[in-house]
């Protein structure tokens, strides 16, 4: 650890902490798995009033202070600190293994957004990915697949560890083929004050790798359909995408038996 990370990380706990005393916020996390529209997810989030998000922070919520490191680099991040106020939510999404959500009790106002895509469209975007960043080169697929497998199976468990009223499943496919109706249903779990818009402020931090997608689409400002979008990625191989699909049907049975 270098000096300025771990002067800007004593900055965080020491703004995060007196920002927690002052204001008691509460906490939103989006829970997914990589190229599952989280990125998008999380812009509609952070641009409501009552939301202060600054994109992926990585942080690992298993360790001590966390939470108020999370609420110190969020109020260190470009413009989010004006909407500081009592009762306002701070956003974070988390999408690999080795960063975890906090540990529950029954007295936390903690909101879980637990965000899955099916598997062509995700494994063929993860493969792409990959190959962009030059990693596991002719292994992307069999790395995607892991991951997405993987993820699916700890957005079960987690799900299975918390309780109902703190949870929200959504579907990919249904933000961007209904987004009225999904973000009326995230303002009722959240008990936003006004309803999120399908509109976005573009972020400092948008399209910057590490923060969230890196593609131009982000820039769009609002939930595109698939149709506005386009094909964008070759397919991922059909072993890879078979496989997948199994697995998203065994996540979906347990977290939307009622789609089944």
């Amino acid at each position: 650890m270098t000096l300025r990370n771990f002067a800007g990380g004593l900055l965080h706990q020491i703004c995060g902490v007196a920002a927690d005393s002052a204001f008691h916020p509460k906490r939103i996390f989006l829970v997914s798995h990589m190229r599952s529209g989280s990125s998008l997810l999380a812009h509609v989030l952070s641009s409501h009033p009552e939301i202060l998000g600054s994109g992926e922070l990585h942080k690992n919520y298993a360790r001590h202070g966390a939470l108020a490191r999370m609420t110190g680099k969020i109020l260190c991040s470009g413009s989010q600190w004006k909407k500081l106020g009592r009762g306002c939510y701070f956003l974070d999404k988390i999408l690999h293994p080795h960063l975890h959500p906090p540990h529950e009790n029954p007295t936390t106002s903690h909101r879980y957004l637990l965000l899955l895509r099916e598997p062509a469209d995700t494994l063929a975007s993860i493969v792409a990915l990959e190959k962009q960043f030059g990693r596991f080169q002719g292994h992307e697929a069999e790395r995607a697949l892991f991951h997405y497998s993987e993820r699916l199976a700890l957005l079960v468990t987690l799900h299975k560890s918390l309780d109902p009223a703190q949870v929200l499943i959504i579907k990919y496919e249904d933000l961007t083929g209904n987004p009225e109706h999904v973000l009326a249903s995230v303002s009722s779990h959240l008990s936003l004050r006004s309803p999120l818009q399908n509109t976005y402020q573009i972020q400092r931090q948008t399209g910057q790798a590490g923060s969230g997608d890196p593609s131009k689409v982000i820039f769009s400002g609002k939930i595109l359909t698939q149709e506005e979008k386009g094909k964008r990625h070759p397919p991922a191989p059909s072993w890879a995408v078979e496989r997948g699909l199994h697995h998203y049907s065994l996540a979906v049975r347990e977290l939307l038996p009622e789609r089944v």
